[in-house]
């Protein structure tokens, strides 16, 4: 009885108010310095702050006992403090059990998957489907172990960051490394106060762009004379994101004819999956047009190449992609493509014709020939074109004002090593995972970090070990698709007075479909979940497209509940004189 009345105590209760203030206080000037995030990260949803409800919720719990046995003044307060462990324990209920996250639709676009906090660390191997392991922030420096499926190897888990910058390193090469041409340079001025070094690779692993570089208006590029005995070639791959290919198909010529002439509807099986292609079109011209659909326009673009084509399943879930091979990490939003029901990413690669490489003035093209001579060339918006022939660590005038470059590194079979480093000001970078594999019968193995949607592979005795960062999501029990986005301005402003979105909502397991527009105070309720519109996103390239939250509030009820409860003891307590003590003779 000792315990109950010091955890009920009026004391106790002083105590956990005061340090309740100033939580709101710290919690608040953090979130106002470092964002909501920050704050619900920190603060609001962590596991202390648990804690310290909990014990909230025990003194209002110990307090009421302390009255035990009740009598009848102490309805009023009995009931209050009934209602206050009710929505705690509510509020409490929803922290462990909730469901909340984020999803963008696109107009026409549906999902049936949201982005939660949180990261998973996706590991696949032999070819068999990657598992999911969720990864949580981790400082210290005590690794965890993370088993391995069907594989007497395991990982570690070192530590995490989410101010995570890459950074590459280029050195050369043996005999035995492929030709890999790439340049380090500089550009300087001293009457724009131009310094800055770059770096353009034939080849990098890393980046499908490295071979062109942007320095204020002008572009800097790296051609290679190609091997008429090997000639680039045009493929169309599919993978599942973060794991292994499961298609690629070499685009010949007869192949790309016959899907540019018209919508091909031939079908062309995914191997090792249950997936359909079809309904194929390829646009070596590809524009959007003022109807914002994807048309071919040889007499407006010279050389954008793209595909379109349908993915569908034996169930009949069915999605569309369109993917730009100059464009790859567009996202496809131009072709309206579906939710990604299937995971995939897809990569269009068409090797760029020699007189579709010219870009636009100012530029300076760095060649190299098959005998590995270097020249360069450089062009002014104003002047004529300068041309010679390459040397170290010697200042040539590019031809554009004072404007000089310096070449101080040649390669020929370049290597690229990657580094990973943390932001010294912790506010840029992604978020990554150092972690190593530990083979058996080795003491030690090899450490390497992985960041955010860039995978990276371990090598072992039993194949390589593929793994990837994505972001934590959740499968719905429904699908959501975005038929219409409005907003609505105040006269003469930008600023928004209202915006909402007719959607539809098709419940796969229920065989139900609902049609509803959800705007800021009207959202949408179905199977526990209630779907919010909390912002939007107008984009001339992109389109319109609605961000909605969508949340699963298990104590909800309890919370009602609790409030209701709560309102009527208060009324009893202050109101309701005969069950009060000023209404009571018998005041103890």
């Amino acid at each position: 009885m000792t315990i109950i009345k010091g955890l009920g105590s009026l004391k106790f209760a002083v105590v956990l108010i005061i340090s309740l203030v100033l939580l709101l206080i710290v919690s608040t000037s953090m979130e106002s310095a470092f964002g909501t995030p920050f704050a619900q990260k920190t603060f609001y949803q962590s596991r202390w702050f648990d804690l310290f409800l909990s014990l909230v919720w025990l003194n209002i719990f110990c307090s009421t006992l302390t009255r035990y046995p009740f009598k009848k003044h102490h309805t009023g307060f009995v009931i209050t403090h009934i209602g206050i462990l009710i929505v705690l324990a509510g509020a409490l209920l929803t922290r462990l059990l909730g469901v909340e996250g984020q999803m963008m639709l696109v107009e026409g676009e549906h999902k049936h998957t949201i982005q939660q906090d949180g990261y998973v660390l996706n590991i696949a191997s032999g070819g068999q489907p990657p598992a999911a392991v969720e990864i949580k922030n981790k400082k210290d420096s005590n690794p965890i172990s993370v088993p391995l499926k069907d594989n007497p190897s395991h990982l570690l888990l070192h530590r995490t960051s989410e101010h995570l910058i890459l950074t590459q390193g280029i050195a050369e090469g043996s005999e035995q490394d492929p030709s890999n041409h790439a340049i380090e340079a500089a550009l300087h001025s001293d009457t724009v106060g131009l310094d800055q070094t770059f770096s353009l690779i034939e080849k990098n692993p890393e980046d499908p762009h490295s071979a062109a570089a942007s320095i204020g208006p002008a572009t800097l590029l790296l051609k290679t004379e190609q091997d008429p005995a090997n000639p680039p070639r045009s493929r169309l791959r599919i993978s599942k994101k973060g794991g292994e290919e499961l298609f690629s198909i070499e685009l010949t010529p007869e192949i790309l004819a016959r899907w540019q002439n018209s919508v091909s509807d031939e079908k062309i099986t995914v191997p090792s999956s249950d997936l359909t292609l079809t309904n194929i079109r390829y646009l070596p011209n590809a524009k959007v047009d003022e109807n914002n659909q994807l048309i071919n326009a040889p007499q407006d673009i010279h050389f954008n190449p793209a595909i379109e084509f349908e993915i569908y399943d034996p169930q009949g879930q069915r999605e569309r992609h369109t993917k730009f091979a100059l464009f790859p990490d567009f996202d496809s939003l131009h072709g309206k493509t579906t939710g990604n029901l299937f995971d995939l990413s897809v990569a269009l690669e068409i090797p760029i014709p020699e007189s579709a490489q010219e870009p636009q003035p100012p530029y300076l093209i760095f060649s190299v020939s098959q005998k590995g001579e270097w020249t360069y060339r450089s062009l002014s918006s104003k002047g004529p074109s300068q041309e010679g022939i390459v040397s170290l660590n010697s200042p040539t005038s590019a031809g554009w004002m004072d404007i000089t470059f310096t070449v101080t590194q040649i390669y020929h079979r370049a290597v690229i090593s990657k580094q990973v480093v943390e932001d010294p000001h912790g506010t840029g970078g992604s978020f990554g995972a150092e972690i190593s594999l530990i083979e058996e019968g080795t003491a030690a193995g090899q450490k390497q970090w992985v960041l955010l949607d860039q995978p990276a592979v371990f090598e072992t005795k039993a194949g390589p070990l593929q793994l990837a960062l994505t972001r934590k999501d959740l499968t719905l029990p429904f699908l959501l698709q975005l038929a219409d986005f409005r907003k609505v301005d105040y006269p003469g402003t930008q600023n928004p007075s209202s915006f909402e979105s007719d959607v539809t909502l098709y419940d796969m397991k229920e065989k139900t479909t609902i049609q509803k527009t959800i705007s800021m105070n009207k959202p949408l309720d179905h199977a526990g979940f209630r779907i919010f519109q909390s912002s939007y996103i107008q984009d001339p390239s992109v389109g319109e497209a609605s961000v909605f939250t969508i949340a699963k509030n298990p104590g909800i009820t309890f919370i009602y509940s609790g409030a209701i409860i709560l309102f009527t003891g208060v009324i009893l307590l202050f109101y309701v004189k005969p069950l009060s003590r000023e209404g009571n003779n018998n005041v103890e």
